[in-house]
């Protein structure tokens, strides 16, 4: 019987950093930067990232570049074929958070870096299934003053903004889920 030769494909990303200051490297499963981008002109400018996994947060991407404005720049690669999320992913995009934001869904911790997005499978069975999308942004909010009553005065906060699912899918979902006790009650029969 021949063996069958496994091959595993990397996924390169080059990092380049325009800010004028170092840069943190994340990964969506760690607090902590796992390597850290210096400027241009400095040594280390510009490094190059090799993930194993399709799932890996740079995979999908040829180069990721750390604008001088504070934006993030991503050309995606044209060879690097979409993960499959299952039925329900949820795509998190950190627009005007800190530089790194932290996250429960689905019952798990995930940190999504700025500029970066984020994307997971969500299980039928989890309050988040019936969005599609994340957006953590700032919103200007009127508050009391502290200082004069009946005044009010802005502040900027950062909200999460949620997007929800098409009809369609909200349809697919609650099919899903009014099936799910049917299933377990003949299980147990």
């Amino acid at each position: 019987m021949p063996r069958k030769e496994i091959v595993a494909a990397t996924f390169i990303t080059k990092l380049i950093n325009h800010r004028g200051v170092r840069v943190p490297i994340y990964e969506s499963d760690m607090p902590q930067a796992i390597e850290w981008l210096e400027p241009v002109g400095h040594e280390g400018s510009g490094k190059v990232l090799e993930s194993c996994l399709p799932t890996a947060l740079y995979a999908p991407y040829d180069e990721v570049i750390w604008e001088a404005d504070g934006r993030v720049t991503l050309k995606e690669s044209r060879s690097f074929l979409p993960v499959d999320y299952g039925k329900y992913p949820l795509t998190i995009l950190n627009i005007d958070g800190a530089e790194l934001e932290a996250r429960q869904i689905a019952g798990r911790v995930l940190y999504i870096p700025k500029g970066i997005p984020v994307t997971v499978g969500l299980p039928l069975v989890c309050d988040e299934v019936t969005h599609r999308e994340l957006r953590i942004e700032k919103a200007e909010e009127m508050v009391p003053s502290m200082k004069v009553n009946g005044l009010y005065q802005f502040r900027w906060v950062v909200k999460d903004v949620w997007v929800d699912r098409s009809p369609k899918e909200m349809e697919a979902i609650s099919k899903a889920l009014d099936a799910l006790p049917k299933a377990e009650e003949e299980a147990q029969v």
